[in-house]
Order: structure tokens, then sequence, then C-alpha cells
């Protein structure tokens, strides 16, 4: 790891951003060696080759692998022609450079000096592998004749009409299976949500675990039923991820054995009767049986809601990292903890700070100058200003420090960090507020999004006792700022952090575990949705066995 600089992000009394990473004069793209390399990725099956872009222009320190997801996934421009981009300097620059231009055209810099300061911190952090923003903002941001789009999640609501919600569910699915995201190599997901008071829940429940049963039995005859055979098109709801949203009411039930009453959607009317063990004993054996249908606790979800007097939340993105209002999005970013650990295994709190404002405050910038698909999902993301700044290496990190991923210590490290990346975000959120304006909906919505504030500062006192002192210390600092810079200003986002999964983002960033997960295996295989395999082989556990 690399430091340039003793400063540290926003100077006090001051909403100056200031060099943290990079010097004065010195170009960041200075501070790593390049080489030229060919891109290949070739499929297992055969041998044959399904994408390659020769003399590819890279750091010398980034691994075949992420030079391979760049090249493959992020360059733009037609291969085979000159405007084909074949470094990662023109990736970096094309997308910095006009987070830049939106930032300094909307008063987030006070002059000429502190955009170019920004622009140089934000590209030292995505050359160094430090942070990286989610695919959207790769394949669109700076290409000319191009939307816009910078968000990967979405939430669309709709409700199920008369014939029932699994019917409508078929078509969906057939749908996302031949969508892309974002006009590049990634399929579609979503996530489709049933109210367990629903009076089709049990098909709902079932319906998965039904067709994976259906594709077992053609397995056997000899059909094709892996991911991509020829014939698993006929095995349904494979796009989709499934999850029934749990209220409290009917969590006191299942604890005292009591019936629970599935309801009209329209009316209310009770439809019929049920024990509500049965059908969380359901839900948990087509679980186990499938991996669907997930769960979600909708009234613990309800209570930190930030804007509950605009709407309540109803519904998730597809990975269920992002809940918030219906018809928004929320652009994501995410931080490689793993850069932010010392030989000597210190985390560098000053560090990890000051890239949280920078890359929020690049953030920030986007969610107001991205296109998004629907009008009201603009509309609504533009009042809201959903943002998901998180991060990705976790599992590695804890490897690194000899942490078993299941215990105190793991969590505590964990929980830690967390609160130091959430708080100084919100404070962050709170000094744009300040310097710009909250979000719209924030009259609305403020005893709710100060008491939730309030609520995460409390929530520090259960943070396991083996955590770093230096990063809780941060992390209470952090908090504080955050609490009265709301109650003075308000915020300029309604949410500032979640944890994505963070597959692709975190190969680009040579990460060996993504967002919260502990390693799968030290040798894990991918097939890419674009062609081609990678092999990913675990770069930490040496240094973790020392």
């Amino acid at each position: 790891m690399v430091l340039m600089s003793n400063l540290s992000g926003l100077n006090k009394g001051s909403q100056r951003i200031t060099r943290h990473f990079t010097q004065e004069g010195e170009d960041p793209y200075e501070t790593v060696s390049w080489e030229l390399r060919d891109a290949r990725l070739t499929n297992y099956a055969d041998g044959s080759v399904s994408f390659e872009q020769e003399g590819v222009e890279f750091p010398a320190s980034w691994s075949p692998t992420a030079t391979n997801i760049v090249s493959q996934k992020y360059f733009r421009g037609t291969l085979g022609t000159k405007e084909r981009e074949h470094s990662l300097r023109q990736v970096i620059d094309r997308v910095s450079e006009r987070i830049q231009e939106w930032g300094q055209s909307d008063g987030y810099f006070a002059d000429a000096e502190e955009s170019a300061i920004f622009q140089a911190e934000l590209s030292w952090l995505l050359l160094h592998q430090f942070a990286a923003f989610n695919s959207p903002v790769w394949f669109n941001i700076g290409v000319e004749g191009v939307p816009q789009q910078a968000s990967a999640c979405f939430i669309l609501r709709g409700g199920g009409d008369a014939s029932g919600p699994v019917s409508f569910m078929r078509g969906a699915d057939a749908s996302a299976g031949a969508i892309k995201s974002g006009g590049k190599t990634r399929r579609a997901a979503k996530m489709v949500l049933l109210d367990v008071d629903h009076p089709d829940v049990e098909e709902f429940i079932w319906c998965k675990a039904i067709e994976e049963r259906k594709a077992r039995v053609l397995r056997d005859a000899g059909f094709e039923m892996d991911l991509n055979g020829s014939d698993s098109f006929s095995v349904q709801y494979q796009n989709a991820n499934n999850s029934v949203r749990l209220s409290d009411e009917f969590m006191l039930a299942v604890e005292a054995d009591a019936d629970w009453t599935l309801t009209a959607r329209r009316d209310g009317s009770e439809i019929r009767t049920v024990r509500a063990r049965d059908i969380f004993h359901q839900i948990a054996e087509a679980a186990w049986q499938c991996a669907d249908p997930g769960v979600q606790f909708s009234s613990t979800i309800n209570r930190w809601h930030t804007a509950p007097n605009t709407g309540p939340i109803t519904a998730s993105n597809p990975c269920s990292e992002y809940l918030h209002l219906d018809n928004s999005a929320c652009n994501l970013a995410s931080l490689n903890l793993l850069q932010f650990l010392g030989d000597d295994d210190s985390f560098d709190v000053e560090g990890f700070k000051h890239a949280v404002k920078i890359l929020f405050t690049a953030q920030d910038i986007l969610v107001g100058n991205a296109d998004y698909p629907t009008e009201s999902i603009a509309q609504t993301s533009r009042d809201y200003r959903q943002l998901g700044l998180g991060y990705t290496n976790l599992g590695a990190l804890l490897m690194a420090l000899g942490l078993a991923y299941d215990s105190e210590a793991g969590r505590a490290w964990a929980g830690a960090i967390t609160a130091l990346m959430t708080g100084e975000a919100y404070a962050t959120s709170a000094m744009l507020a300040s310097k710009l304006a909250p979000f719209a909906g924030y009259a609305t919505n403020q005893e709710a999004m100060q008491d939730v504030l309030q609520r995460h500062r409390s929530g520090l006192e259960h943070v396991g006792r083996e955590a770093p002192a230096e990063i809780l210390k941060a992390a209470n600092s952090s908090w504080n700022a955050a609490v009265s810079g709301c109650e003075a200003t308000g915020v300029r986002n309604s949410q500032a952090t979640v944890i994505a999964p963070t597959g692709t983002i975190s190969f680009m960033m040579d990460c060996d575990t993504t967002g919260i997960e502990p390693d799968l295996g030290l040798i894990k295989f991918k097939k890419l949705v674009g062609g081609g395999n990678l092999t990913i082989v675990n770069q930490t556990v040496g240094r973790a066995l020392k």
C-alpha cells in the first residue's frame, strides 16, 4: 500500500477536498508501472477463444483476471477498430473526467484547483484498486451517444391480478432471461416478493422447488439441464430471486403457534386461515431444497426507513441489499478493504475515511446527472438521492488477520469497519447538504431521518469488544459528526450505504472474496455470461498461513 501524503479528507473548519493519496504536480498514472499484454478468454469445454484483444495497457500489478474482466466488459468501442479503448487509463479518465465536469458544473468544488484534486484522488483510488463503481458506471459514463445510466439496482413494485401472481411470474421470468444489464454482457435479475398474508403464498413458496425437481428428472433422463444447457429454458422462475415478506405479527403467531389469516388484496377480506408454523416450515423446507424463497422482515425494515412519510418500503432490488422507496434506483460503489490493511495488520483509518469522502462525493454527483429507465424512477432518485457505498473483500481481510470468519473477533472487525464507513458517509452527506442542499424529501421526513441516524450511532455500543479501538474511536467521531450535521443542515442523501455482492468489480480489483462473503474455495471457476471462463486463485492464503 502506498500513501502519498499525511493530509486527510476535508480540513477541519473547511469543506475543501484536499490531497491524501496524491501529490501536487504528480500524475496519478505515474505512480504505477505500466505494461502491454494480451487479454484473452477461453472456454474450458473446447479451448476455443471467446474474447481476445491484443496490446492492452494495464498496471503491472493488475492480474490477468482483472485485465480480462476490464477488457471484455468495460472497454468501449467496436473490437478491432481504432475507436476501441485499449488502456485502463482511458476507462478511468472517461469516468473520472465526466464526474469532475458534472461536479464542477453543479457547484461541488470551490474552484478549479479543488476540482483537479478531486479527480486526481478519485483516479488514484480506482487505479490502485482501492475502490470501484458498479458496472453501469464503467459501461456508460463518459461514452458519447449512450444514456448515462449509472445505477445497477432498481425497485419496481406491482400487484398481482385475479389469476394470481405466480402465473404472471412465468412471463416476467422469460422476459428477464432475454434482457441484458446495461446493454452489455450481463444478465438482468429481479426480486419477486409476496406478503405472507397473500392468498397464494403457499404456491409462491413452492414454485421454484417444484421446477427444480422437474429439472433433476429431466437431467436424469439425459437432457442438458446445466445453467446454459440447450434444454434448461424449460425450467421456470430461474431469472428471479423469490422472497416472502414476514411481518412482526406473523412472527409472533409463529412463536405462539397461532392461526394466520390470508386476506384478499383488494378489500382485505378473509380468504382462509392457516397455521402460522405450517407456513414458516414450508418456507424453510423449500429454501432447503432450492435456496428459495428468502425472507424479508418487513416490519423491521420499515422501522429503519428514513423516508416513511413519503411511502413505505415494499420491495428490494434483486440482491436485496437496497431497500427504499418504490420506483427508485441506487448507485453502488465498493471499497476494497484489504488495500487499507498494512503489512503490520494495522488498518489505515484516515485513508479509509478519505476514500469514503471521495467516492461518496462522486456517487452523489452521479445520482443527480445520470439517466434512468423511467421518469418516475428518475424523479424519486433525484428527490431522495439514494446511494449505496459499500465494501468488498471482507473475507480476505479476516484471512489476512488470521481471524476465523465465524468468530466474535471477525464480527467485531466487520461491525467496526461498517460503522466507520456508514458514519463517515452520512457525515459527508451532511457536509454536502450544507454546501448544496438536503435531499428534496428531507423536510417531509426530517424527524425519521434524524431518528434513524441516532439509532445507528447508539448501535456502536453493540459492536464486539474485540474490535480495534482506533476504528471504533473514529466511528464514534464520524457518527457524532453525522448526527450533529443532520440536525444542523440536513443530509444530502436519504440512504448512504449498502453491502452489495460485488461480483464483477471484485474481480476487477483482484479481490479474493466478494462483498461480505467468506471464500467459497481457494480455487474458483467462473463462467462469464459474455463467454469464456475464469480461474480465480486465492492470493491471501499465504499471508493468512504466516
